[in-house]
């Protein structure tokens, strides 16, 4: 999965947390300076129990690591968050293509299916307007579909004794159909054999 580019609120948000651990980090230093200068550090060099810069730091050392680890954290808890928010978007619209697809298929068989029956369709004449409606209806469906329901489309023609092409048990590719979108050697519904 390619990694897209970061939204405006985010580059905002690492900026404000940068910026606060910078000034964080210049507000300890500066009060270690005027807590040492003032002696309010416990730094003094005439008092042996006084604590070294060592005893400071260590004192300093630990929320940093932990307010880091805190924020590395919740940096790899927001990435994840989006990636399954991502992932969720685009399962989504894979299911609602996929819906729209299969009511598509089912109007587009039920349409053919009246032509069949109440407009006589298998018996009718090329120069039939049933016979031009059905052609129509068929190559505008079979360019709106996956592989799968392409195949169930020229399926159900040949099945209905609209086509010559018998696909029982095949399977088509994309390029197939590409090559085969003018039904190479079927008879369509207007009685048209394509070369």
């Amino acid at each position: 999965m390619e990694e897209r580019p970061r939204s405006w609120q985010q580059i905002k948000q690492h900026r404000v947390a940068i910026g606060v651990g910078a000034i964080t980090l210049l507000v300890i230093i500066a009060l270690i300076i005027v807590g040492y200068r003032f002696d309010w550090t416990g730094f003094n060099r005439n008092n042996a129990s006084s604590k070294t810069l060592w005893d400071w730091l260590q004192l300093l050392i630990i929320p940093a690591v932990l307010a880091l680890g805190g924020f590395w954290l919740n940096q790899i808890q927001t990435g994840r968050e989006q990636r399954i928010t991502q992932q969720q978007a685009e399962l989504e619209h894979e299911l609602t293509r996929d819906n729209q697809q299969e009511t598509l298929l089912q109007a587009y068989i039920d349409k053919m299916s009246e032509l069949l029956l109440k407009e006589n369709l298998r018996d009718s004449k090329p120069e039939d307007e049933v016979r031009k409606i059905a052609r129509v209806r068929t190559l505008s469906v079979l360019l709106r579909f996956d592989p799968i329901r392409k195949r169930n489309v020229l399926q159900f023609l040949y099945e209905s004794d609209l086509s010559k092409a018998n696909l029982s048990g095949a399977e088509v590719t994309n390029e197939q159909l590409t090559k085969a979108m003018a039904l190479k050697g079927a008879t369509m519904p207007d009685g048209s054999i394509h070369p």
